[in-house]
């Protein structure tokens, strides 16, 4: 049995997620990734390190979709850079994306 977050392989393919990202976008400064079991993040963690080096990463709660929110509240912080999050579908609250997009 293959655990869904506690596997090298699981961890490898949630990778793919950021890898994707990096593809599409170049290197960024900031990286909000949803941390649940950890498979996202540490597969993350991996490919972020190998693709964008300086990037920092920051694991948030996905409920609610505060890593966006975290990203808002620190605006100053990151005024000027590349910032990526990667959302998890399943746990976003739509309506709070939304309000927050439109601030």
């Amino acid at each position: 049995m293959i655990p869904p977050f506690d596997h090298a392989d699981v961890i490898a393919g949630q990778g793919t997620a950021a890898k994707e990202l990096f593809d599409e976008v170049g290197e960024l400064d900031a990286l909000f990734v949803p941390l649940g079991g950890g498979g996202l993040l540490s597969g993350t963690a991996l490919a972020t390190r190998a693709l964008s080096p300086r990037c920092e990463l920051f694991g948030v709660e996905p409920t609610g979709c505060l890593g966006f929110a975290a990203d808002r509240r620190m605006a100053g912080r990151f005024t000027g850079k590349r910032i990526g999050m990667v959302l998890s579908g399943g746990n976003m609250d739509l309506d709070r994306y939304a309000t927050l997009l439109a601030q």
